[in-house]
Formats: structure tokens, C-alpha cells, sequence
């Protein structure tokens, strides 16, 4: 037997383990994990912005906001920076859209949050599982139903207007049919 055989590994949580031989006088670390730039694991959505910036969206830890070299991140979570189910960047107007269960946050180029939209500012419900863009404006999905948004305003469709359900989970497009 080669020397190399008797040496026994453990992989625990903070790093991996060697004892050497049988008569091994305890465990040595021998590898030191890294620390992560990512806040969670339970990602929800990703994104790359104009930047290429990684958005990363958690179900319920917010938003990380990787840099395009990816040596740094900044973490986002607030009232409204929860519970992430899309990133939507919009290169043309220099912004991404985070969809989440309070309302469809609007950042910056820059990576600061300058709007939250809501039935307050006209969608048709707080709760956003999704959003698109669709004929030069944007789709929004919700458990109500559905908001277009364009230069004309908001307009929402619902099951009372011909939609068979109200909740809306998830969009998608093909050209301009939605």
C-alpha cells in the first residue's frame, strides 16, 4: 500500500478534513472555503444588466447585485425587495425591473431603487409573478389579473374581461403576441 491510501478525508461545513494514517494525532484543515458574495442559496431569478452585472433575485432574501468582474456584490432587501419572481432589465430606458410579492421595483443604471409600482400607481395588484416587454411598453403579470403599461398609461385585463383565470404566473412572447 502507498502512503497516500491510509489518509482519510472529511467534508464538513466550514472545509475539509485529513487525518493521516491510523495512528493520525487528529484532524488537520486542509481546505478553507471561500466566502461567498451570494447572500443565499434559494435563488428565485437571474438577470445580466447593460453593465453586465449579475442581478441575482432570492425567493426570500432579497437581491444581490454582482459586478460584471465579479470581485464584489451589493445586497438589497427592504419592504419591497423581497420575495424576487423576475429581472427584467430594459436597456433602452437604462433600467431593470424586479418583480416581487410587494410591487414591481425600477432601478437605476446605477443599481438604486427609484421606483416601486403597485395598485397605488395603477396595476392591478401589488403582487407581481411576472413582466415583460410587449409593444413598446410592458406586460405585468399578478394574481388579479394582467397591467399593460405604455405611453398611454396602465390598462388591466382580468377574468371579467375574457381572461379564464385571474392569477397570471408567467408571460411570455413571441414578436408582439403575448
Amino acid at each position: 500500500r502507498r502512503s497516500s491510501d491510509l489518509n482519510l478525508y472529511a467534508v464538513a461545513q466550514n472545509g475539509l478534513y485529513q487525518r493521516d494514517g491510523v495512528n493520525g494525532a487528529g484532524w488537520r484543515k486542509v481546505i478553507e472555503p471561500q466566502p461567498s458574495m451570494l447572500t443565499d442559496r434559494d435563488i428565485s431569478a437571474l438577470s445580466v444588466d447593460e453593465e453586465g452585472r449579475l442581478w441575482v433575485g432570492y425567493f426570500d432574501r432579497g437581491l444581490d447585485i454582482v459586478s460584471a468582474n465579479l470581485d464584489h456584490s451589493n445586497h438589497i432587501e427592504n419592504d419591497h425587495i423581497y420575495c424576487v419572481n423576475r429581472i427584467l432589465p430594459q436597456p433602452k430606458r437604462h433600467v431593470v425591473n424586479v418583480a416581487t410579492a410587494n410591487g414591481l421595483a425600477v432601478f437605476d443604471a446605477d443599481g438604486r431603487e427609484r421606483e416601486v409600482m403597485g395598485k397605488a400607481t395603477g396595476l392591478i395588484a401589488d403582487h407581481v409573478t411576472d413582466v415583460s416587454l410587449y409593444r413598446g411598453g410592458m406586460a405585468v403579470a399578478t394574481p388579479a389579473g394582467l397591467t399593460f403599461l405604455d405611453d398611454t398609461g396602465a390598462h388591466s385585463l382580468y377574468a371579467f374581461q375574457g381572461l379564464v383565470n385571474n392569477h397570471v404566473y408567467a408571460l411570455g412572447t413571441r414578436g408582439d403576441r403575448l
